[in-house]
C-alpha cells in the first residue's frame, strides 16, 4: 500500500489468491476482488481485512456505488455482476447474469442523464449498462459497440456516464484447417 508519505507491506489472508482489482472507499477503507472467490473490505486504518463476502466465481473487478450508499459491486470471471451492501453480507442483494460468460474486467458506478444509478461494466464482448437496483434480467450492450472486436478496457469519468473510453484488440481467428499452434491474426 502506498501513500504520499510511505509504502507499507500488507499481508492478506492466505486463501485470498491473486488480487484482480481494488477500489478505495471514503472513510479509510478499500474493497478488492480476488481469484480466491472473495470480495473483501480492507481497513487502511488497521491494515487488516475486516469483512469478506464469498463469491460463486473468482472476482475480476469491483466498484463502490457513486451515490455514497453502502453498495459495492463485484464483476466475476463467469460474466456475472453481484451487488452487496457492506452492512449485510450474508448474501448479495442482487446477482445478475451478463450477456456472456467472459470475465467482467471493469466495473464503474455512474449516474445517467436522468439521474438514475447505473453500473457500467466491460467484458470481452464490450461495454454494458446495468440498472444498479437489479430490476432487469440482463444488461444492455452499449449502442454502437456490437462487433467491435475484443474489449480489453473501459474508462469513464464518474459520476457521469457521458464520457466513456473503451479499448479493443483484434479477434484472433483460426481457419478451420489450422492446427492449434497455427493461429492467424
Amino acid at each position: 500500500m502506498l501513500s504520499t508519505h510511505e509504502a507499507r507491506k500488507i499481508f492478506l489472508p492466505p486463501d485470498t489468491k491473486a488480487v484482480r482489482d481494488m477500489c478505495i472507499l471514503s472513510g479509510g477503507s478499500a474493497i478488492f476482488t480476488s481469484l480466491g472467490k472473495r470480495l473483501s473490505l480492507f481497513s487502511m486504518t488497521t491494515d487488516s481485512v475486516v469483512l469478506q463476502c464469498d463469491l460463486p466465481a473468482p472476482g475480476w473487478s469491483c466498484s463502490a456505488d457513486v451515490s455514497g450508499s453502502h453498495q459495492v459491486y463485484a464483476g466475476l470471471q463467469n460474466g456475472m455482476l453481484l451487488v452487496f451492501d457492506i452492512r449485510q453480507t450474508a448474501r448479495p442483494l442482487h446477482s445478475m447474469v451478463g450477456l456472456s460468460t467472459h470475465p467482467v474486467h471493469t466495473v464503474h458506478s455512474v449516474i445517467d442523464n436522468n439521474g438514475y444509478r447505473k453500473v457500467l461494466s466491460a467484458s470481452a464482448i464490450g461495454p454494458c449498462m446495468w440498472n444498479a437496483d437489479g430490476n432487469q434480467s440482463r444488461p444492455n450492450l452499449l449502442t454502437g459497440m456490437e462487433n467491435q472486436r475484443v474489449c480489453i478496457s473501459l474508462a469513464c469519468a464518474p459520476p457521469s456516464s457521458d464520457l466513456l473510453v473503451a479499448s479493443f484488440r483484434p479477434k484472433v481467428e483460426s481457419p478451420d484447417d489450422a492446427t492449434a499452434s497455427q493461429v492467424y491474426l
